[in-house]
């Protein structure tokens, strides 16, 4: 898996969870399968992350915040926190390399 289709999941993921209240509605019609197993991987990855990706991954994706508010929220530059995302997009794709050997 490339560090391109991550960020791509991760958007896609952030997406989701800031329209969370709208899938679960939907979901009742029309299940939404791919994102939730995508969602599912990801989660199980992050799962294994040290402590500071978890946090990460949680307060831009699972919150849906930008890096700039999650830098002012948590006192960081924004730089610091493009520095632990990518970081963070490494562990993921370690995490899946591992996974499929």
């Amino acid at each position: 898996m490339t560090l391109e289709i991550i960020r791509k999941d991760l958007k896609e993921i952030r997406y989701y969870f800031g329209m969370i209240d709208l899938f679960n509605a939907g979901s009742k019609l029309i299940p939404p399968k791919e994102i939730v197993e995508k969602v599912n991987k990801y989660n199980l990855a992050v799962s294994h992350a040290p402590a500071r990706l978890y946090a990460l991954y949680v307060g831009l994706y699972v919150n849906n915040n930008t890096q700039a508010v999650l830098a002012d929220d948590w006192g960081f530059s924004t730089e610091h926190i493009k520095r632990l995302n990518n970081k963070l997009c490494y562990f993921l794709r370690d995490f899946f390399e591992k996974q499929s050997h």
